[in-house]
């Protein structure tokens, strides 16, 4: 509910506070229809495509319910397109950037997993319970998403971060009295901000930035 709430209170909120400087375009919607009539109809392929993904959020929304793990369905999504020939295995192989990081990002994925199971978080989660200890709930929540929020810098990846003190920093919260639901979304929360304090951490910003310098190089 909060993050229905935010959904629809945040566009507004920003237009109030940064209205946009232009606020009309009377010519849009034309040339919006002007553009899908250019387009013409979708081809089989598109709407296999469109459907394919419409199951995939659906199965990944309700995964958990249904016993699904996200990667069976990755997989599921993928199989549906190789064998209807939407896409062909020249289109995975040469997209680089996905094998780049399924390598790269499983392995540092696996590296924030041996810190669980060398004792790094553990320990960690031992000497955070016992500092915060005796402290009330909100000023646990204030210490404890300060240092969440300082120790992205040093990991080189926003997920490989999530992934290895998330449910740390969750349960610590939890057990020393912060509601639930509050302590996951203000986790949550500077998770998405620390993509943009550090775009570079997350792997579609770095491909972004990756094509705008081919391009600004292509332009010279």
């Amino acid at each position: 509910m909060p993050g229905l709430v935010a959904l629809l209170l945040i566009p507004r909120v920003v237009q109030l506070v940064f209205p946009p400087t232009l606020q009309k375009m009377p010519e849009g919607k034309q040339n919006a229809k002007d553009q899908l009539a250019e387009m013409g109809p979708m081809s089989v392929q598109e709407k296999i495509m469109g459907a394919t993904f419409l199951v995939m959020l659906l199965l990944w929304s309700l995964g958990s319910f249904f016993s699904i793990p996200a990667t069976a369905v990755a997989f599921l999504g993928v199989s549906i397109l190789l064998a209807t020939r939407v896409l062909d295995w020249k289109d995975l192989s040469g997209n680089k950037a996905a094998w780049q990081t399924l390598i790269f990002f499983g392995i540092l994925v696996g590296m924030a997993g041996q810190l669980n199971t060398l004792g790094v978080i553990g320990w960690m989660g031992q000497t955070v319970s016992a500092a915060v200890g005796g402290m009330s709930w909100p000023m646990v929540l204030v210490i404890l998403s300060a240092l969440y929020f300082v120790l992205h810098y040093m990991f080189a990846s926003e997920l490989a971060q999530i992934a290895a003190l998330y449910p740390l920093f969750l349960s610590v919260m939890v057990a020393a009295g912060v509601p639930p639901v509050l302590a996951a979304l203000m986790l949550g929360a500077l998770s998405a901000l620390m993509g943009a304090m550090t775009p570079l951490r997350l792997r579609p910003r770095r491909a972004h930035l990756r094509i705008r310098l081919r391009e600004d190089l292509r332009v010279l």
